[in-house]
């Protein structure tokens, strides 16, 4: 029975052999029943393998059965699915696998048939872009959507959602619309969206089995812009109806006819209705015959014309003028049409006839006007110009077609900013004053024209016309130029100014005639000048003024008036008849000026020449006068006279300890004492400084002088007061002169008594001296010397000379050393070693000091700022200096004054001025060193220091003097100690710099040796500060062009 089973049977062994098989096993697998059994279960089993065998055969062992779907091969190799059920039983005590077999090839390709067909419906559904819905039809509930559902309702999640919440139709629309659906399974929907929008739909509707259930299938379609494009399509054709223009379609050709057409042509063509149009050729409504074949012919070559213009004919044959607009269309049929528009425009062309010829018009007008017109577009365009703008301006029609050819040629640089303003004038309906401009003619010349614009179509239209008219004001402005400028000197002048008319009536007046006189113009308007009038010129004077003024047109002259409040004035009057083009009198101008304050600036500049401004006194000017006068008188009566020349002592320890305001208030008490001393019969002045003199009256005696000299001895013994009751003590120091003995001119007498002062001061201050004509030359000519160093110091006559610092490295000047000259009128230039001693001794050193530094320091700072670069400035001083009281102060302040730092500032000292002040010398320079200052010792080498005291003083250069540098290099002891000198200064860490250097074998040799700066003629000698920066300049041009 089993060996004819439906199904195949096999009987496998534990080592996988067969023993036994049935018909549909060899049938199925295509072996003989021999062969199967020859084979293992491995040779059917495809995947089956001998260890998955071991463990599928134990397995089995402890359950009763299974069933498994397994892959088996034919004799011919192919593979196809089976299912194996299997039940491990013993026969004849033989463990055995018994299995039945099924071949699943018909069965698995009936199920991949079913699932490509589910899948392919499923993709039908989800994956269409339309949106689809299945809905249960009893509840109406969405049981499922695709994606383009849900991308289109929007709502999350859309299943679940009811129809009739989707559905924006009212219920008895929804009834309606699915009575009128009725079989056809469509139906119009307005369905919302979850965003709250509704949108019209067309929904396909059919029943589909799903699972055994019974549902609704839905496709929806979006007639939303359609519905809205068929709306647009309804409004546009009402208003193709309403349309001023008339629309039509025709058919193409000679004749071709009316197919349609809207009311607007109708009425065009004087027809009643479009009925009447429609059928009807074109030609009829064309007055001439080919005029509308040309018109088909463009439209069917190039598919269609753009605002064509031609005549047409109306029904009743009136002729019309018409815009024409038209294009060739093919229908979807194939029908070849012409669609067209059509404007009547004989209004526009009645208007253009009537616009030209009043163009004509206002063209022979603008020709024939006298004034310059132009008439231009907003587009640039110049319409017109008249002659007379060319022939003002020189330019040609043919130069000026456009408002930017104008600009150019007119403004020049300007054209921009003209073109831009011409431009915001358009669209001003009213005329517009555009002010002046300057309009430059073609021969170069400038004429001033005042511009007045308007437009002259309507403001609305893109191209409209523009009138502008121009006068030339060129000599009007001048005119007015001219009277503004006059009007303005009028009102401003310093001078009072009275214009009168040819009958001598004030007719006006300018704000300073009010200020000087105090005559308002109210007040004289309408008077004669003769308001004005002090009585102090008679008749006489302006008769003779007036004849002068009636002969020549002019009259100046110095007159004295009177001002309103009585008072009498000087001024400088100045009167001219001005005429008219004819030479007719019209105004008379008169320009005064008042010159009380100058009358009264010449008496004080006269008191000031003559007397002292500090004391009072009379100046040496003054008193060489008395003097002449008096030796005029002496000479006369046959009698001596003399002259006594004061000075006072160490004045100007008085002024360096309690300042030049103190100094200043002790001259002035001392200058009473003297006028008090003199009484009223001398004469005393004050001839600068601290000195003063006193004329003694011509008949004084040596009794009476004796007794004068006396006095003024005892009176300058006691102490005078200054500021805060300080008592002071000075002395006098007194020189006189006698004439005829000592002199015989006021001049050499009083410089007779200024010698025997100073000889005074020299060998016994605080008493007198008699001028003694066998004093030695020598002496005298030291005293009038030192006269003449007080006055030079005085006037600012000596300069200061730099003399270049120049470095051995690169021979570039880092600064200069600043020296005193001195260039005397008469004698010439005077030895610095020969003033400077005299004014140590005098005591003139420190204002010749204090001058010299702040010419220097202020030039060399003024340089070092325009030539860019740090430049030093050396300056010595003298032994004297140190013992001054504040001496670090001053000098500080005078450098800050003069505008150059201390870092640039060194302060020279000689070996013997440090000698002189060795014990307060260190802490003096100490405080300079402190503030920046460089401390120099010069002409090292000549004096006597100590190595101990130099390293005390901490000077930062040694200046080598020149005794040693002139034969360093042909004598070996020179040299020796020129080298000591270096390696000591370098050894106390100083610079050294070596003075006059003449030659290049003592410059090479300096360099060699390590020194590192030099001056002398062989860079070059002291130079005026002029000179100095010339050679700054000379060597700053050198240097830029020679090789690097």
């Amino acid at each position: 029975m089993l060996d004819y089973a439906p199904v195949a049977v096999y009987w496998t062994r534990a080592d996988g052999g067969l023993a036994w098989i049935n018909r549909s096993a060899c049938d199925m697998l295509g072996y003989t029943r021999a062969e199967l059994l020859a084979l293992t279960i491995f040779t059917v089993d495809a995947d089956m393998t001998p260890q998955y065998w071991v463990s599928y055969w134990t397995e089995l062992n402890t359950r009763e059965s299974v069933s498994l779907e397994r892959r088996h091969r034919r004799r011919d190799g192919s593979l196809f699915p089976v299912e194996v059920s299997i039940r491990h039983l013993e026969l004849r005590g033989e463990p055995l696998h018994f299995s039945f077999v099924r071949d699943l090839t018909e069965q698995k390709s009936a199920a991949r048939l079913q699932r490509n067909r589910e899948q392919y419906m499923t993709a039908l559904f989800r994956e269409s872009p339309m949106p689809q819905l299945i809905v249960d039809p009893d509840t109406l509930q969405i049981v499922d959507a695709n994606l383009s559902a849900a991308a289109f309702y929007g709502y999350e999640p859309l299943t679940g959602v009811s129809l009739s919440a989707i559905n924006a139709l009212s219920g008895d629309d929804t009834r309606t619309e699915l009575d009128a659906a009725g079989d056809s399974h469509f139906s119009r929907f307005r369905h919302r969206l979850a965003c709250g929008e509704t949108r019209d739909v067309h929904v396909h509707s059919g029943f589909i089995d799903h699972s055994g259930q019974t549902l609704l299938h839905l496709s929806v379609e979006d007639m939303t812009p359609l519905y809205a494009f068929q709306h647009e399509l309804e409004v546009y054709r009402d208003q193709l109806e309403r349309l001023p223009v008339g629309v039509f379609r025709a058919t193409p050709g000679a004749d071709g006819v009316f197919v349609s057409a809207n009311e607007a042509l109708c009425e065009m063509l004087e027809l009643a209705s479009k009925a009447a149009l429609v059928g009807r050729k074109l030609r009829d409504f064309h007055p001439s015959a080919n005029g509308h074949g040309d018109l088909n012919d463009l439209v069917m070559k190039n598919g269609d014309v753009r605002r064509v213009e031609r005549e047409m004919l109306t029904a009743t044959g009136q002729r019309i003028c018409v815009e024409l607009s038209g294009r060739r269309i093919k229908t979807a049929s194939g029908s070849v049409f012409i669609e067209g528009a059509i404007r009547d425009i004989s209004a526009r062309k009645r208007a253009e006839r009537e616009r030209e010829a009043a163009f004509a018009r206002l063209h022979a007008a603008l020709q024939a006007a006298p004034i310059p017109i132009m008439l231009h577009r907003e587009d640039g365009t110049i319409e017109e110009v008249n002659t007379v703008w060319c022939n003002l301006t020189g330019y040609r029609r043919e130069e000026l077609q456009t408002l930017a050819d104008w600009t150019r040629l007119a403004f020049g640089d300007r054209s921009d900013k003209v073109l831009n303003h011409i431009r915001r004038l358009y669209g001003r309906r009213e005329r517009t004053d555009e002010g002046d401009y300057v309009v430059r003619c073609r021969d170069g010349s400038l004429r001033t024209w005042a511009f007045y614009s308007a437009t002259l179509d309507a403001p609305e239209r893109a191209d409209g016309l523009m009138i502008s008219t121009a006068i030339d004001i060129t000599e009007e402005r001048a005119k007015q130029r001219e009277a503004r400028q006059a009007e303005a000197i009028l009102q401003s002048a310093a001078e009072g100014i009275t214009i009168t008319g040819p009958d001598r009536r004030i007719e006006r007046v300018n704000p300073s005639f009010t200020r000087i006189t105090g005559y308002s113009p109210a007040e004289v308007v309408g008077q004669n000048p003769s308001i004005l009038s002090s009585g102090q010129q008679d008749a006489a004077f302006y008769d003779a003024m007036w004849a002068q003024i009636d002969r020549s047109g002019h009259w100046q002259g110095e007159i004295w008036n009177r001002r309103k409040n009585g008072e009498v004035y000087p001024e400088w009057l100045s009167i001219s008849a001005i005429l008219d083009p004819k030479g007719r009198l019209v105004n008379y101008a008169a320009v005064f000026t008042d010159l009380t304050e100058l009358k009264r600036f010449q008496s004080t500049l006269q008191r000031l020449q003559r007397f002292d401004p500090l004391t009072g006194l009379a100046n040496k000017e003054s008193l060489i006068d008395s003097i002449e006068d008096a030796i005029a008188s002496a000479s006369a009566d046959n009698r001596e006279m003399a002259l006594l020349v004061c000075g006072l002592d160490r004045f100007h320890r008085i002024n360096e300890t309690f300042g030049h305001q103190t100094g200043d208030s002790l001259l002035k008490k001392v200058a009473e004492m003297m006028k008090r001393i003199a009484g009223d019969d001398a004469e005393v002045a004050r001839l600068g400084g601290d000195h003063f003199a006193l004329l003694a009256p011509n008949s004084i005696n040596d009794t009476a002088l004796s007794d004068l000299l006396l006095r003024l001895r005892r009176v300058t013994a006691q102490a005078f007061e200054i500021d805060e009751g300080k008592p002071v003590n000075v002395s006098f120091s007194t020189g006189v002169a006698r004439y005829p003995a000592d002199a015989l001119s006021a001049v050499d007498l009083l410089r007779s008594a200024e010698t025997a002062m100073f000889q005074a001061k020299r060998e016994n201050p605080g008493f007198h001296a008699f001028f003694d004509g066998t004093t030695t030359r020598t002496a005298q000519k030291r005293l009038l010397l030192e006269i003449d160093l007080r006055r030079a110091i005085d006037n600012e006559q000596l300069e200061v000379y730099f003399q270049p610092v120049v470095s051995l490295r690169d021979n570039h000047i880092i600064g200069a050393e600043g020296l005193a000259r001195w260039q005397h009128p008469e004698l010439g230039p005077v030895s610095p070693e020969v003033f400077i001693s005299i004014a140590e001794e005098s005591g003139l050193i420190r204002p010749l000091t204090e001058t010299l530094l702040d010419k220097a320091a202020r030039a060399m700072s003024d340089l070092s700022r325009r030539f860019d670069t740090p430049l030093r400035l050396a300056f010595n001083i003298s032994a004297t200096q140190l013992n001054q009281a504040h001496f670090v102060e001053e000098t500080l302040r005078a450098l800050d004054a003069a505008g150059l730092a201390p870092e640039a500032f060194e302060l020279e000292l000689t070996e013997s001025t440090l000698m002189q002040r060795v014990g307060e010398a260190p802490r003096i320079l100490e405080k300079l060193r402190e503030r920046g200052v460089s401390i120099s010792i010069d002409d090292f080498g000549t004096g006597f220091s100590s190595l101990a005291y130099l390293q005390e003083i901490r000077a930062q250069t040694l200046k080598i003097d020149k005794r040693f540098i002139t034969d360093c290099t042909s004598n070996q002891a020179s040299a020796q100690l020129v080298r000591s000198i270096i390696a000591m200064g370098h050894a106390l860490d100083m610079q050294l710099i070596a003075e006059g250097v003449e030659t290049a074998e003592q410059r090479d040799l300096l360099a060699s040796l390590g020194c590192e700066y030099y001056q002398g003629y062989l860079f070059s000698k002291p130079l005026p500060i002029a000179a100095f920066e010339a050679l700054l300049v000379h060597t700053r041009m050198s240097d830029a062009h020679s090789p690097k």
